[in-house]
């Protein structure tokens, strides 16, 4: 796969909402489940290599300068319902 940086369209990502993709042993992990102080998004870093089920995808973003940027990532409905999301260059398709 190539690597994805910055806003990509949907057209163009090898990743589709309902997709079964690999996430490896390692790979950071952004999730929205509260934190004891309730600053938001947390990292984890997955223990084991496991697959999910793709909810959406989201297509990344670039500043006008394109000074900054993030890149697309992959989101599910993990434990307890929360959102968990990875960068797509993270991740494998079975």
């Amino acid at each position: 796969m190539s690597r994805f940086e910055g806003y990509i369209p949907d057209e163009a990502l090898p990743i589709k909402a309902g997709d079964l993709v690999t996430i490896p042993k390692g790979t950071a992990i952004r999730t929205t489940r509260p934190t004891k102080d309730r600053t938001g998004y947390i990292r984890k870093v997955a223990g084991q290599t496991y697959q999910v089920r793709v909810n959406h995808v989201l297509n990344g973003t670039h500043s006008s300068e394109d000074e900054f940027y993030t890149n697309p990532s992959v989101r599910w409905a993990g434990s307890g319902g929360y959102w968990h999301e990875v960068d797509i260059n993270d991740v494998k398709l079975p």
